[in-house]
């Protein structure tokens, strides 16, 4: 009997360690991920090659709750460019980039389901330059993008280690450089896991 009841507790203590320990695997997410930023030129400005832009980002996400999360994302494109100062002009080298530190909110509304669709909003500042043919200017962009996973692995209590990302969104710049309209769509790719 006192066997029994010995075996229960430790039974009802293991199940309580694996729920917790479950929970705190989902705490934290954190992917590295490439990106293509999709912008619209003025005038001015052409594209040095086609399909010439590129970025990269690491996208750290605190869950305080199953299915929220406060994020970091610190992210930064690159788009080579030329440019004429007038449409007579010879053409100049010109390399458009911006970096971008964001915070914002991850919301993820299946984080069970094997694709977990996520949703993202964030916003914060950008340093954007587009070489001596434009002003360097600090933006404010907002962000929102939506992903879900294509593959991903899971460990022994049912939290996914590792995943295969893939996502879209837009990004809308307040005081943006002169080079680029606002509006920035980009769709890439990452690897995510939780810790």
């Amino acid at each position: 009997m006192q066997a029994t009841i010995v075996g229960l507790l430790f039974s009802l203590g293991a199940t309580h360690v694996e729920a917790s320990y479950s929970f705190r695997q989902r705490d934290r997410i954190v992917e590295f991920g490439l990106y293509y930023p999709i912008t619209q030129l003025k005038p001015n400005f052409s594209r040095r090659n086609r399909g010439g832009a590129a970025g990269v980002h690491v996208h750290y996400q605190f869950f305080v709750h199953r299915n929220f999360a406060f994020s970091l994302y610190p992210n930064v494109w690159l788009a080579p460019l030329w440019y004429r100062s007038e449409p007579s002009s010879s053409r100049q080298r010109a390399m458009l980039y911006s970096m971008n530190l964001e915070v914002g909110g991850v919301f993820r509304p299946f984080p069970d389901n094997y694709f977990d669709p996520s949703l993202y909003l964030s916003s914060g500042v950008a340093r954007m330059d587009a070489g001596s043919g434009v002003d360097a200017r600090w933006a404010v962009p907002v962000t929102s993008r939506i992903g879900f996973n294509l593959w991903r692995q899971m460990d022994r209590f049912k939290d996914y280690n590792l995943a295969f990302h893939v996502y879209g969104g837009a990004r809308y710049h307040l005081r943006g450089i002169e080079a680029i309209r606002p509006l920035v769509f980009d769709f890439g790719i990452a690897f995510r896991g939780s810790f």
